[in-house]
């Protein structure tokens, strides 16, 4: 028998060795059984099995027996009787003569290696000595010729002898009865050798179990080699027991390993290849040269005691043996360092023990999971959880549960809980907070980590978790923003941006207080070429400012998200996407300035944001779309006290009469149409006159719009009420035609004309 023994903490798999820790106190069974087998008198034969079913420690009993046979030869001062031992393997014969001649041999070489077995083995043993002195005299009367003797005779072997089995077992028995030996043979894996194998060594060991001085245990399922046997010869499982039981004198069984016991056992395995992967992990993070302090050494203890509920109720139950524990824990081994750092450990283990003791199960979680939403009758993502829906969640649960065999001890019910645990959108209820807490736990459960699981890699239009925590670390190293900024454009040209970005935003909710990224983000993002013609909200400017708003929302202090909004767009590029990141991240009440509103301070974010604009129309820069018309100028007239900009606004007008149309912004409303559709903007009268001269004197504005304007088609008779869905254009006719002085009699489309004012 090849003795294994336990891995050592460096071996990654556990194999199916003995351990040379008794975990399950076996070690009680097998010395009692030695010390009965050691002290047994008389010669008499003795066939001994040792049943339990696959991976029931059968393997394990044997090689305690092994172990304490071959090891002890007294006993309190007492002389016990002579034994050999000896294991025989079954898997290397063919045909029932040479099986039974091969155990013979076993059983004698078991007391002395090298007894010869027939009278062909016991002249050969002879014949070296024979032929070196004949040799000798070969090689006196022909010189040489004794060498070439040697080589004829080295080429004779036992196996050319004919064996007769008659022989070999009359020597065999002879031999036996002689020394007086007790021989204790060995027989492991019976019920994994092929129906054809099983009835040959049963038949062979009723031919040779009646030899003296002799035990042979055999560990088997006897449930399966009494079912194979009683096949071949004819019958059932019961006529194949019957014929075991008259070769078998004593049947025992493995005892039992506790509940309780086997899942302590199950659970320190796993938790140990858990830590050794946080270990691993803390060792990748110290050669790359990063800081490890914050790392846990240990699996958290909420993590763990959620894995061992939902394992105690949907896998234990069918967890029997210590080996369907390793096999699990292999597989959790090797799956878990697919995906380092980029899955939650315990829902690798959940999953690969479901693959292994539910595949049917295991099969199905891809059918309904990523298409949860389809099979409802509405989308649960909100919460909503009517009678409806209800009953349509508990309709696939129940299915999913049909799929695993349940038992008195795995009620359906204690499955169904395990499953909604698991995976709770199955649930009744499954709302945002619960959502983001499973998607920042990298969850099986999260629509964004599910197929990781399934698929063991990170696909293309999905991204490492380790790579945007890299890209953060960068971030965070001023010296490093260079970096910074490229690595995050490579980021951004690739299919897997708003999973990016999406994870970005998930890692900056956990430290809002970041503003050195956020300000990166701002500058790569606002610059990114074509976004501006992007109308969805689901494009890259929209993602990201919708992100850097929600992670600037979590900052504690109201002026904290001001200052970090302000940064933001200090550091933006384009003004189009800092009125996008306005629309996101702004409440009006508590991020404009309202100069109009006794005892309100200027809000230092718009004050960034009145500067850009007018800085932009300085530069040249002239908006088409009437939103971001509409944010510049309310912007710079909210912000009218900052010094010089009066000055600034009406040397603009002056310089640059082109902008003067959208000057006159400043004191209409934003129509109902707020899209690029020219006709948007509402005349409210005297009070839109009143407004657009605190920003701008009055005769300056008609003279560039008097520049700035063709001719209206028509003369124009303002009436006193107001005008909607006004262009630029026909505003700046009504403004010319509002501000008039009542001297003038001619028409504003023939004073247009002359180019008076």
């Amino acid at each position: 028998m090849d003795i294994l023994r336990s891995p050592d903490e460096d071996t990654f798999f556990s194999y199916d060795d003995v351990a040379a820790k008794d975990e399950f106190e076996r070690r009680l069974f097998s010395d009692r059984l030695t010390r009965i087998i050691m002290e047994e008198k008389g010669g008499k034969p003795l066939v001994i099995s040792i049943v339990n079913p696959w991976g029931g420690g059968k393997s394990t009993i044997l090689q305690y027996i092994h172990d304490a046979l071959a090891a002890t030869t007294r006993d309190e001062g007492i002389r016990i009787k002579d034994c050999r031992i000896t294991s025989f393997n079954l898997w290397r014969y063919a045909g029932e003569d040479q099986l039974l001649y091969r155990m013979f041999e076993s059983l004698i070489q078991a007391i002395h290696d090298g007894t010869p077995l027939t009278t062909g083995q016991r002249l050969l043993k002879l014949l070296p000595t024979w032929m070196k002195r004949f040799s000798i005299v070969c090689d006196w009367l022909a010189p040489g010729s004794g060498a070439v003797l040697d080589a004829v005779f080295s080429t004779i072997s036992p196996e050319q002898f004919e064996v007769h089995l008659d022989e070999v077992r009359r020597t065999t028995r002879e031999y036996l009865a002689k020394t007086g030996t007790r021989v204790i043979m060995l027989l492991d894996d019976v019920d994994r050798l092929d129906p054809d194998e099983i009835l040959l060594l049963f038949r062979a060991l009723k031919l040779i179990a009646d030899l003296p001085n002799t035990t042979f245990i055999i560990a088997m399922d006897e449930e399966h080699v009494s079912e194979v046997i009683g096949q071949r010869i004819g019958g059932h499982i019961e006529s194949g027991r019957r014929y075991i039981e008259k070769i078998v004198n004593v049947r025992l069984g493995v005892p039992k390993i506790p509940d309780d016991v086997l899942e302590d056992y199950a659970m320190r395995r796993f938790i140990t290849i858990w830590q050794r992967e946080l270990k691993e992990r803390k060792g990748r993070a110290d050669r790359a040269g990063l800081d490890t302090q914050a790392m846990p050494a240990e699996p958290n203890p909420h993590e763990v005691e959620r894995m061992v509920g939902i394992f105690r109720d949907l896998h234990l139950p069918y967890l029997l043996t210590p080996r369907t524990v390793k096999s699990i824990e292999n597989a959790f081994a090797f799956a878990l360092g697919l995906l380092p750092e980029e899955v939650d450990a315990g829902d690798v283990l959940l999953l690969e023990a479901t693959r292994l003791l539910h595949p049917q199960l295991y099969l199905a979680l891809p059918e309904v999971i990523p298409n949860l939403g389809k099979l409802l009758p509405i989308d649960i993502q909100d919460g909503r959880s009517d009678e409806k829906i209800r009953t349509k969640k508990a309709e696939i649960v129940q299915q999913l549960s049909a799929l695993i065999k349940t038992s008195t001890f795995s009620p359906k019910t204690q499955i169904e809980a395990a499953l909604t645990t698991w995976f709770p959108q199955l649930g009744n209820f499954y709302f945002e907070e619960e959502m983001q807490r499973n998607e920042q736990a990298k969850r099986i459960c999260s629509p964004n980590y599910f197929w990781r699981y399934y698929s063991g890699a990170v696909h293309k239009r999905d991204v490492p978790d380790a790579a945007v925590a890299a890209w953060l670390r960068t971030a965070l190293d001023l010296q490093q923003k260079p970096q910074a900024s490229a690595t995050l454009k490579h980021h951004l040209s690739q299919p897997y941006t708003r999973a990016f970005i999406k994870k970005l935003g998930d890692r900056l909710a956990a430290e809002p207080d970041n503003v050195p990224a956020l300000t990166i983000i701002a500058q790569v993002v606002s610059a990114w070429p074509e976004a501006e013609q992007a109308d969805s909200l689901k494009n890259l400017w929209h993602q990201a400012a919708s992100m850097m708003a929600a992670t600037i929302h979590r900052l504690n202090e109201l002026q904290k998200q001001i200052a970090a909004s302000t940064e933001v767009v200090r550091a933006s590029t384009n003004l189009y996407w800092s009125f996008i990141f306005t629309d996101y991240v702004a409440t009006p009440e508590d991020y404009f300035t309202w100069p109009d509103k006794e005892g309100r301070a200027p809000s230092p974010f718009d004050e960034e944001l009145a500067r850009q604009s007018l800085t932009a129309y300085e530069q040249g820069f002239m908006p088409q779309a009437n939103d971001l018309i509409c944010g510049m100028i309310w912007t710079i007239y909210r912000n009218r006290h900052l010094p010089d900009l009066l000055k600034r606004v009406q040397s603009l007008a002056e310089e640059k009469p082109e902008v003067a149309p959208q000057l006159l912004v400043a004191g209409c409303n934003f129509g109902s149409s707020q899209s690029h559709k020219p006709a948007c903007w509402s005349w409210k009268g005297r009070d839109s006159i009143a407004k657009i001269e605190k920003l701008v004197p009055r005769t300056v504005l008609q003279r560039a719009l008097m520049k700035a304007l063709p001719p209206p088609p028509k003369p124009l008779r303002v009436p006193s009420h107001d005008f909607d869905h006004l262009t630029l254009q026909e505003l700046g006719w009504i403004y010319m035609e509002s501000t008039h002085t009542p001297n003038e009699s001619d028409s504003l489309p023939h004073r247009m004309k002359k180019g008076q004012a």
